[in-house]
């Protein structure tokens, strides 16, 4: 698996990705969709670690903000968003690193931050800690987090099961991973199986 501090390998995947003519999954009411629109006071969202930018129309009617620390990711971004007309949906697309947000970006700036397949390919410790409390920081208050990630899948970790509070840095139980965020700020409203989450940034850390 990649991992998320190679940039020269995120720039050559968004080659392939370019090559490929791969397009942004087409819209539709999936369980992330779904919770989105369900939501109150969500305008500003933000997409980090967008790569492509596939992952758009997700946020359809909402402004929609972008950040990778890739160059070849944000050139297939802005190929993206131009050709399929997307200018007057996205707020900004940006270069940052997804582990130092706080340098990227203001604090309570986003009612809600998305990721996908971020927190698995940052498998240095303490990357995934840095990632979720960026995260937290660029969050106002009651702000959300909707993720699809396969990091705390029990089957991602067979030697996990049985420990629920195991981690090897990078795999954790279900259960521990609750903790994890539990204790970074975030609070656990809906789990779609296998690997679709939605949290609440809560106002104290456990």
């Amino acid at each position: 698996m990649a991992d998320g501090r190679d940039v020269e390998c995120w720039d050559n995947h968004a080659i392939e990705c370019e090559d490929a003519g791969r397009e942004p999954f087409p819209p539709h009411d999936s369980w992330m969709r779904i919770q989105l629109t369900g939501l109150e006071n969500v305008h500003r969202c933000l997409d980090v670690g967008c790569g492509p930018c596939y992952w758009i129309n997700l946020f359809e009617g909402k402004q929609y903000n972008a950040v990778d620390h890739s160059p070849g990711m944000l050139a297939a971004a802005k190929n993206t968003i131009v050709r399929n007309n997307l200018q007057n949906a996205v707020g900004e697309v940006r270069q940052g690193n997804a582990r130092t947000l706080q340098e990227v970006y203001k604090e309570d700036e986003f009612d809600l931050v998305f990721t996908a397949g971020v927190l698995q390919h940052n498998r240095n410790e303490p990357d995934k800690r840095e990632i979720v409390e960026g995260i937290r920081y660029v969050l106002r208050e009651g702000g959300y987090y909707l993720c699809t990630e396969n990091t705390f899948r029990e089957d991602n970790c067979p030697q996990s099961v049985g420990d629920p509070n195991y981690t090897d840095g990078n795999s954790f139980t279900p259960k521990g991973w609750e903790k994890f965020m539990s204790e970074l700020g975030f609070e656990l409203l809906e789990q779609h199986y296998p690997s679709e989450y939605l949290y609440k940034k809560v106002s104290t850390l456990h």
